[in-house]
């Protein structure tokens, strides 16, 4: 076992940690440490019976546990991060999928003339003019309580 001791007490250490809202420890290093017996839980009964650790003994103890929290959260954060890029990669090769169909069934529409006489821009008028009056009676009829649910 391999601990860094520093000059602060374990008291001291322990008020670091205590006033630290993210400690990275156990609850059970606070008991075991601080000398709190609030009724510890029974699977931290043995080291509550350690007490009176020396100082290297307390620094290795919580040294292991946040070596161990840090381990673990790495994990965690790349396991999420390769479900990401799994996730992205999916996406992608499903959009190249459905890219490469669309292409395959392509079938040239034929042309029609929806507005003989007209110009490409005045049909293109027509059809914003006749999207936006359409718009405004479904609005007047939902505001009217006339329109049915979809």
């Amino acid at each position: 076992r391999e601990a860094v001791v520093s000059t602060q007490s374990t008291g001291e250490i322990m008020a670091i940690f205590d006033n630290c809202s993210m400690c990275p420890c156990f609850p059970s290093i606070h008991q075991l440490i601080s000398g709190k017996k609030d009724e510890p839980p029974p699977e931290i009964v043995e080291d509550l019976q350690e007490l009176k650790m020396s100082d290297e003994d307390a620094a290795v103890r919580i040294q292991s546990r946040y070596k161990g929290f840090k381990v673990r959260k790495d994990i965690q954060e790349k396991k999420e991060q390769e479900q990401a890029a799994v996730r992205i990669q999916a996406n992608f090769r499903g959009h190249k999928a459905r890219k490469e169909l669309a292409e395959q069934r392509e079938v040239p529409f034929p042309e029609t003339d929806d507005f003989p006489g007209y110009t490409e821009e005045e049909e293109a008028a027509i059809k914003i003019q006749a999207n936006f009056r359409g718009h405004k009676a479904r609005k007047q009829l939902a505001s009217e309580g006339r329109l049915p649910p979809q």
